[in-house]
């Protein structure tokens, strides 16, 4: 009886021996597993910690916690901003964004994502070593132009113009410029967008025919500024309806209104609305570019409305002779 009571107790002895083993192998194992992944969320931390300094690194600009440190004055600078890069169905664009969301600078279309990101490095260093031009137009608005490449945004203001060229000063030397990311869907109808072939044999001389025909309505008006002579299409209630961009000279924009006439009646006219909720027509001419870009609405009905007022007045518009300024006139 005695024995076995000792071999019960020997037994039980046994089994807390190995309950105790067991219970300090699992608590081991227990920290060894917390270790590791904290070990993991340490490495995560300090990847991230070098994408975001590797991304934020523009022109020997070194971006420390939540300021800038410029390398060049070594002046600490508040503003950050960023250059994003987007595929739409035209072609890739960049943007220059402040803080706050504010658009301070759309650029043109460019053909592939490493184009836009080559024309970014080239905006850089062009306001750095490029003067600005505030421009006005006969509808009361101001841009910025650069080098007679770069046109901002209209204010309608001359104050608010300059205080976007401050803005882009400023920004320009501190955003971060953002990976393009590959978009299978956008790449899809960036290409079917190139693919698309339009008409162009056309008798132009039977067009011109019909078009003494029409009653006159709307006008095409010349306009010299900053960056050359534009022309505008304007409707009868004068409503801005296409404002080109700058041409060297008399001879030129007159030639381009012929061009502008041909790209309605053969062209492709894309609905386009951006990042910032606004809608613009974009005409496609021959090629597959974009030749014409139309005025900036908040709405798409007001945007689809614009397309056919186009459509309209392009072919009845009459061409409003061009008076020379006394500058010109002394040149």
């Amino acid at each position: 009886m005695i024995n076995v009571i000792l071999s019960n107790i020997s037994n039980l002895k046994n089994n807390l021996y190995l309950i105790i083993i067991g219970a300090v192998l699992l608590t081991v194992l227990v920290i060894l597993i917390m270790c590791f992944i904290k070990k993991l969320k340490k490495k995560k931390q300090i990847n991230n910690s070098k994408l975001e300094i590797n991304d934020s690194v523009v022109n020997n600009i070194e971006v420390k916690k939540d300021e800038i440190i410029d390398n060049k004055n070594n002046e600490s600078i508040k503003s950050l901003g960023k250059f994003e890069i987007e595929l739409k169905f035209d072609g890739f664009y960049f943007y220059l964004i402040a803080n706050n969301g504010q658009l301070l600078f759309e650029s043109t279309s460019f053909t592939t994502a490493i184009g836009a990101s080559n024309g970014i490095k080239t905006f850089i260093k062009t306001v750095e070593s490029e003067p600005f031009y505030v421009d006005e137009d006969k509808f009361g608005r101001f841009k910025f132009i650069i080098n007679k490449r770069y046109i901002g945004e209209n204010y309608d203001s001359k104050s608010a113009c300059e205080s976007s060229i401050e803005s882009v000063k400023n920004f320009c030397k501190t955003a971060v410029i953002l990976s393009y990311h590959y978009n299978k869907d956008a790449e899809k109808i960036y290409a079917k967008y190139k693919s698309n072939k339009i008409t162009t044999n056309i008798n132009w001389e039977e067009i011109e025919r019909q078009e003494t025909n029409i009653k006159p309505s709307g006008k095409y008006e010349i306009d010299n500024r900053i960056d050359g002579y534009h022309f505008s299409l304007i409707a009868n209630n004068g409503q801005l309806l296409y404002d080109s961009t700058g041409y060297a000279n008399l001879s030129n924009v007159k030639e381009a209104i012929k061009s502008f006439k041909k790209a309605v009646y053969v062209g492709i006219f894309n609905l386009d609305e951006d990042k910032f909720g606004r809608f613009r027509y974009k005409l496609r001419g021959s090629g597959y570019l974009v030749n014409y870009v139309g005025e900036s609405y908040t709405t798409k009905v007001s945007c689809e409305s614009s397309i056919e007022s186009v459509k309209n007045f392009s072919k009845s518009a009459v061409l409003v002779p061009y008076k020379m300024k006394q500058e010109e006139q002394s040149i």
